[in-house]
């Protein structure tokens, strides 16, 4: 018991310096990284491009805003000189007609490009088509023809005159595919890994669980959920950072559990006393708390766990058992004692954790008993008629037989087997069935099952 204890010590101290070891590993890697990206000259050259681009995109764009303005401008000043040249025409209802659309084009100065769109130019030439004789085949167009050859100072005259006329159309759309040369030959110039990251389409992630989905992180993809989970500047920040404090304290809280024991401090109130010169609180007695947390494989959980309180005495200093919630099944004062020579050591910490770990064990193995009972009576093997708390004394009848058993089990072996009913005249198979169930505990559900087989 002793050379598994000590076993036992030194896995626990070998997975502790293991953890820092990785702990430390993982604290320089983030400084390291964080050095790189302050420092990395490719990021700083790609923002300095991106920043530039950006930049002649905005000027481009104002200048193109500006000539917009200015041939609308100007194609409004021309149709309201048009209109009125055209009120001098000799026709009265020409006249009228005219003064009509004036007013009309007055109230909406956007209504002339709208009107004059079937003209703009496309690749150079008219978007209209011609006959076979040079006439623009358009109805419209025709008949306009003739008044404005019969009156050149008419409103047809000036707007056939815009229509040649390049600089007075309204910019088409389709005209920015020439304004975009200068900027697909930067594109050109660029490298390779450049122009795949500034070209490609931007994607996002979504074929992950978002229990999944959190975690990654990319240099490329996008992820809303990371962006979502990102904390905010200011207050947010402050509390995103102590929850995520908070988290990794329970985390590794948890961690430390998972070795069944668990040392934490305690103070008890009725313990404090005032110092008058510094007028802070002092402990008069030292406190430790003892946790023991019991994994059951038959749950997939771990059960109510169990606690110690030990309280230094005032005069001898040694450690005294306070409270606790252990079963009384187990003596743990009669264990306290032998393991902590009679209670008087002072220093303490290794027999506390020794008397700890003794502890444990009994509370493991009682478990353990308890579950593999509760797995045969759950699969149908047996039915319990009595068990014990700490099921040392177990009285069942197996399924589909008329046997009943008495178990005394000891620790994890079956030490005797009593025959209650079924085989009261058979003592040979009374004699081969203790037999055959006194062993390893582990082993009683496949005992069990090869003696409902062979009774059937």
């Amino acid at each position: 018991m002793a050379d598994d204890l000590a076993d036992l010590e030194q896995d626990v101290l070998s997975l502790q310096n293991e953890l820092e070891s990785l702990r430390l590993k993982s604290t320089n890697l983030k400084d390291r990284i964080s050095e790189l990206k302050k420092f990395d000259p490719y990021k700083r050259s790609v923002r300095k491009k991106k920043a530039r681009i950006q930049k002649q995109k905005t000027t481009r764009r104002a200048e193109n805003d500006d000539n917009r303005n200015k041939i609308n401008k100007t194609s409004n000043v021309l149709a309201t000189e048009s209109i009125t040249n055209a009120t001098k025409v000799n026709n009265p209802m020409i006249n009228n007609v005219m003064k009509e659309f004036g007013f009309i084009f007055e109230k909406y100065p956007q209504l002339h490009d709208i009107l004059f769109k079937d003209y703009r130019l496309k690749d150079g030439n008219f978007d209209t088509e011609h006959d076979n004789n040079g006439h623009i085949g358009s109805d419209v167009e025709a008949n306009f023809l003739s008044f404005s050859e019969s009156e050149p100072n008419s409103f047809k005259a000036t707007s056939s005159a815009m229509v040649n006329n390049r600089n007075f159309m309204t910019p088409n759309k389709k005209q920015k595919k020439n304004t975009n040369d200068s900027q697909l030959n930067e594109d050109d110039n660029l490298p390779e890994h450049e122009w795949v990251l500034k070209n490609q389409p931007i994607i996002e992630h979504k074929m992950f669980d978002t229990s999944v989905g959190d975690l990654l992180d990319t240099t490329i993809l996008s992820s809303p959920s990371k962006r979502k989970n990102r904390p905010q500047m200011g207050i947010d920040s402050e509390q995103y950072t102590k929850s995520n404090h908070l988290k990794n304290q329970i985390l590794l809280e948890n961690m430390f559990r998972l070795f069944g024991v668990t040392f934490f401090p305690v103070i008890d109130p009725t313990d404090l006393q005032l110092n008058v010169e510094t007028q802070e609180l002092d402990i008069t007695r030292e406190m430790l708390g003892i946790r023991f947390d019991i994994f059951n494989q038959m749950d997939k959980q771990f059960e109510t766990p169990f606690y110690i309180l030990l309280k230094r005495k005032l005069k001898s200093q040694s450690w005294s058992i306070f409270k606790h919630t252990i079963p009384n099944y187990i003596d743990i004062e009669l264990l306290f004692v032998n393991i902590t020579i009679n209670g008087t050591s002072k220093n303490g910490f290794e027999d506390i954790y020794i008397f700890a770990k003794e502890i444990y064990l009994q509370l493991w193995k009682n478990s353990i008993r308890s579950q593999i009972f509760n797995d045969l009576l759950q699969e149908g093997i047996i039915s319990i008629i009595y068990n014990d708390m700490r099921s040392t004394r177990v009285q069942f009848e197996i399924s589909d037989t008329p046997i009943k058993l008495e178990l005394q089990i000891k620790e994890d072996q079956i030490k005797s087997v009593r025959v209650l009913e079924g085989l009261d005249n058979d003592t040979e198979l009374q004699s081969t069935i203790s037999i055959v169930l006194i062993g390893s505990i582990y082993d009683l559900k496949y005992k069990l099952n090869m003696i409902r087989s062979s009774n059937n």
